[in-house]
């Protein structure tokens, strides 16, 4: 956690450096505070990682709010933490502001319905957000049908993830409906094999009817 802070520090005037990968280390909720303060200050940096890095709602919260200001950031990968719905709902309120995030990571966390409630509502005003990835968090079959709106709707998004949970065979058909309304999804993964074979099969067929949707996992 010093380390981060004598780093951030570093970095608060530094002109050139766009990436920054820190995954892997136990940084905390008070390194994500320091970098959040990067952030703020940043003319440069469009990628940052910080998967599994110990980071949980407080920290989150930093980052959420340096967000809304920063002009720089393309890609925030905070997958493998410990990020609830109260660190979601902050991210969802930064989505409403930010206007250059293209990419967000937040796959293996602790994110329920109401966090993924949160999110959906803020991807439905956000049209920067391309790639979306919330593969294996807590949210059950419900909070998977809040996004067949923003499947619907998102003019924007080409990837979205929110497989690892057992989605039923009626929500795999909401999704499936919402996909053909969807021109520009590319690559959806929700792990069709928990939808039952019915749906995984006519998924597999409005593949062949679209090429718009080449992916789905």
């Amino acid at each position: 956690e010093a380390g981060v802070q004598y780093l951030a520090d570093a970095l608060q005037n530094n002109m050139t450096l766009t990436v920054i990968h820190l995954d892997h280390n136990l940084i905390k909720d008070v390194g994500g505070q320091c970098l959040a303060s990067v952030l703020k200050t940043t003319k440069t940096l469009t990628v940052l990682t910080l998967k599994k890095c110990g980071i949980e709602d407080v920290g989150t919260q930093s980052l959420a709010t340096a967000l809304k200001s920063n002009a720089t950031l393309k890609c925030l990968n905070l997958s493998r933490n410990g990020i609830t719905n109260i660190g979601a709902q902050h991210l969802a309120d930064a989505l409403q502001h930010n206007v250059t995030l293209t990419k967000l990571n937040l796959a293996f966390n602790n994110i329920g319905d109401r966090g993924v409630q949160d999110l959906a509502n803020g991807l439905m005003n956000n049209m920067a957000i391309t790639d979306l990835n919330l593969n294996y968090n807590t949210f059950s079959d419900i909070g998977t049908q809040y996004f067949a709106d923003v499947i619907r709707t998102n003019t924007k998004l080409t990837d979205l993830g929110i497989g690892g949970d057992n989605i039923a065979p009626a929500t795999g058909q909401i999704l499936l409906d919402s996909l053909k309304n969807k021109p520009t999804l590319t690559s959806l993964d929700f792990d069709d094999e928990s939808v039952g074979w019915d749906i995984s099969h006519m998924i597999d067929e409005y593949i062949e009817r679209n090429c718009k949707l080449s992916n789905v996992y």
